[in-house]
Parts: structure tokens; sequence; C-alpha cells
């Protein structure tokens, strides 16, 4: 099952300054080749946050967790490989694009030791959570 990622207003809010910020810039600009220089910044900016806006989700396969993340390279997680989950709003850099996420723990990937840890944000957070723990009933739940 394919769940997109909830999109909060601190997201949105972002959204709409940098789109708003880019039409000074280029008003400002004065000749050609600025105009030229700010776009070329610009465009590949915006290109890349509507592509995470429009590109984050997470999927329930078989036997693993697909996180799709814009132009990155997706993560898989095994079901298996997966310790806690628990309900957050760390504000760190994740795969969410809402404060309203849950805190994945998982065994290291590819050869790595230790535990890692993902921040998702689901639409249908508790519905997400309920079908993770079918998958893999073995995944402890803490409290936030």
């Amino acid at each position: 099952m394919k769940y997109r990622s909830k999109i909060g207003v601190i997201w949105i809010i972002s959204m709409i300054a940098m789109i708003w910020l880019n039409i000074p810039l280029i008003e400002k600009a004065t000749s050609n080749t600025t105009v030229f220089i700010v776009l070329l910044i610009m465009i590949p900016c915006d290109l890349y946050m509507l592509d995470l806006t429009f590109r984050t989700y997470y999927v329930l396969e078989k036997d693993h967790l697909f996180i799709r993340c814009g132009i990155g390279k997706p993560l898989k997680i095994p079901y298996k490989d997966i310790h806690t989950l628990k309900e957050t709003h760390n504000p760190l850099a994740s795969s969410a694009l809402s404060l309203d996420r849950i805190d994945l723990v998982f065994k290291a990937q590819n050869g790595g030791n230790g535990e890692d840890e993902i921040l998702i944000s689901p639409v249908r957070k508790l519905e997400f959570i309920q079908q993770l723990l079918l998958k893999a009933n073995h995944i402890k739940v803490l409290n936030k």
C-alpha cells in the first residue's frame, strides 16, 4: 500500500516563500547575464523542491518498507530489520514533509554496523502504523 507524505504548514510556507522570493530576484537583475545566473540557480532549486513535494512517499511492500524522497536514492528497509517506531515532531531534516512524523529505528543497511534512524510523515499515520505492525508485529512501539 502506498502512502504519500503528509505536507505540513512549514513546508507550504517554504514553498510560497521560495516562489515569492524568485520574483524580486528576477526584477532586480540588472542585465541579461544576471537574470541568466539567477535563473540558473533558482530553477534547479525550485524543481528540487517540487520534486520533493510530489515524489516523497512510502510503500508497504511484501517484505520491506520502500521510502522514496524526491530524486534521492530510494531506501528499502526489510521489516525484520525495523526495531522500534515512535510518533514524534522532531524537526530534523528527513524524508518527511510534515512535523507530524514517525521515527523508525532499524538495523543499519548496506553492511553498516549498529542502528540507523529515519523520520517519515505518511498521510493516514495511524493506518500506516497499523498496516506496518500487521507486516512486522515484532516492532516495539514507543511512547512519544
